[in-house]
């Protein structure tokens, strides 16, 4: 038997205060390489210990804070345009893909502006309380 993928699914309900939990699998092939799932059982990963710090080393993740630190201060004075934030970003020598790699750290969220106008990235609630706490430790 041979593995071919590691894998741990982790359900998100958010209505409910218990969450179940995470379960571990493995796509494994017979000789034949016919996949099939190994089920491993229940894990203590969340989805939260899954996406932390998935840079793979100290630069990737300096990058990853930085491109958070850029989009927090580029985006409190309201919603921006997507091509607006990434020539900005460019400018400031941050990548697209760093930049879209720390959207969610940074709590940014995307949404359509109106109807008839195109997307915005904008930050959240949660985002701006962060920044005030920080603002107020200084």
């Amino acid at each position: 038997m041979y593995t071919i993928f590691l894998a741990i699914v982790y359900e998100v309900q958010l209505r409910k205060i218990r969450l179940p939990a995470s379960l571990a699998y493995e796509i494994r092939a017979n000789p034949a390489e016919v996949p099939w799932i190994n089920w491993l059982g229940p894990t203590n990963h969340t989805a939260a210990s899954l996406l932390h710090d998935q840079a793979d080393n100290e630069e990737e993740r300096s990058a990853v804070k930085d491109a958070e630190e850029f989009l927090r201060e580029f985006l409190k004075s309201g919603p921006r345009k997507p091509k607006d934030v990434f020539d900005a970003a460019r400018a400031a020598g941050i990548s697209q893909r760093t930049l879209e790699r720390s959207k969610f750290a940074a709590g940014v969220k995307s949404e359509k502006s109106a109807f008839d106008d195109g997307w915005v990235w904008r930050l959240t609630k949660a985002a701006n309380e962060h920044e005030g706490r920080q603002s107020e430790d200084s």
